[in-house]
């Protein structure tokens, strides 16, 4: 994805309560909607932890292959989640296979989590077929 101006539509970063700064890094969701790109953004950690978790217990079941490209490419560190990467093409119904996922296994008490999974779900429902997604 060349770089261009991103409008970030759904801001869901979460400073860190010691430095006051996405220190971390976040996740930028983004799309093409006219002449504009715009996205959806986190914190890295809002989503890293689930993802780490849904993996783990995945990897336990012996149902790891049966995970959404989107969550074994993070876990790879392929493809989206390279290291310094501009972002990578995601296909919307392997995103929303992923936040389907999280979603099942997340606690009830976990608002927090709530919030941003939904944010993300109506995000990209209002994409197309495909979204770009980089860590940042």
């Amino acid at each position: 994805m060349p770089a261009e101006q991103v409008e970030v539509v759904a801001d869901f970063v979460e400073p860190c309560s010691y430095c006051g700064a996405a220190c971390t890094g976040t996740v930028l969701v983004s799309y093409r909607d006219g002449g504009r790109r715009v996205a959806f953004e986190t914190d890295r950690g809002s989503l890293s932890e689930p993802l780490r978790e849904l993996v783990g217990e995945a990897i336990q079941r012996g149902e790891y292959d049966a995970l959404p490209d989107f969550v074994r490419e993070w876990n790879e560190a392929r493809g989206w989640a390279k290291f310094a990467s501009d972002g990578a093409a995601v296909a919307v119904v392997d995103l929303l296979r992923a936040v389907d996922a999280l979603d099942q296994r997340r606690p009830a008490t976990d608002v927090r989590g709530d919030e941003v999974l939904a944010g993300l779900r109506a995000f990209v429902a209002q994409a197309g077929s495909e979204v770009w997604v980089a860590e940042r």
